[in-house]
C-alpha cells in the first residue's frame, strides 16, 4: 500500500511540476508576443518612430521606424514597418502605402541567393526597393515566397502553438520600403546602394533573433 501511495504521490508531483513549467513558458511567450519592440539596432538616434494610417494591423495604424543617415546619399530613405501577422502581399502593401492604382509596370522581382527575394522599381525619378524580412533572416516578395519562410522551423513553434499563444507558422514580417534619388546615379548604381542597405537590415534582424 505504501508503495502505491508513493507512486501516486510521485505522479502527482511530476504532474504539478510539468504544469508549472508549461504555465511559466506560456506566460513568458505571451509576454514576448504582446510586448514586442523593434530590435535594439533600430532604436539608436539614427532611427525615428513613424506610423501610417494607410496600412492597418489588427485595426491599428502600422508602426515603424525611419532611418536618418548622418550624411544623406542621394536622398536615401529607409523605412521599416513591423507586421506581427502578415497576410497581405507586398504588391498590396505597395499600392496602399504609395497610393498607387496598380502595381508599377517596371517592377522587377530580384532573386538573391544570400538575401532572398525583393522588388525594385522606379517612380518619380527614384529607385524603390521593397520586401519583407522574415525573422529567420531571409527576404520574400510574393505571398508564396513568404509562406515558404513562415513554414520553416515548425518544431520550434509547437509549444506556443500547443498553448494557443501563436500560429504554428511564423508570419512576422519587417516590411521594408527604401528609395534613393536617381539624380547623378544610374539605375544599377541605385539598386546596388539599396541592396547594401538591405543586407545591413537583414543582419540586424538576425542578430536580434539569436
Amino acid at each position: 500500500m505504501n508503495h502505491k501511495h508513493w507512486h501516486k504521490a510521485r505522479l502527482l508531483i511530476l504532474g504539478c511540476c510539468s504544469l508549472s513549467i508549461f504555465i511559466t513558458l506560456g506566460i513568458k511567450l505571451l509576454a514576448q508576443s504582446s510586448t514586442y519592440t523593434f530590435p535594439n539596432k533600430f532604436t539608436s538616434d539614427q532611427w525615428e518612430s513613424i506610423t501610417t494610417d494607410k496600412i492597418k494591423s489588427y485595426g491599428k495604424n502600422l508602426q515603424g521606424k525611419r532611418y536618418i543617415p548622418e550624411t544623406s546619399v542621394n536622398n536615401l530613405l529607409v523605412e521599416v514597418f513591423y507586421i506581427s501577422n502578415n497576410n497581405t502581399s507586398n504588391q498590396e502593401l505597395i499600392q496602399k502605402y504609395l497610393e498607387l492604382q496598380t502595381v508599377p509596370k517596371n517592377l522587377t522581382v530580384i532573386e538573391n541567393k544570400n538575401l532572398g527575394n525583393y522588388a525594385l522599381f522606379t517612380k518619380d525619378k527614384k529607385t524603390i526597393l521593397t520586401t519583407c524580412i522574415h525573422p529567420q533572416g531571409k527576404t520574400a516578395f510574393t505571398s508564396q515566397q513568404f509562406a515558404q519562410l513562415a513554414n520553416q522551423n515548425l518544431k520550434q513553434n509547437l509549444l506556443p502553438w500547443f498553448l494557443g499563444l501563436s500560429d504554428l507558422r511564423d508570419w512576422r514580417c519587417f516590411w521594408v520600403n527604401m528609395s534613393v534619388s536617381l539624380e547623378n546615379l544610374t539605375e544599377e548604381e541605385a539598386a546596388n546602394i539599396l541592396q547594401t542597405h538591405l543586407q545591413t537590415l537583414v543582419v540586424q534582424v538576425i542578430q536580434e533573433e539569436k
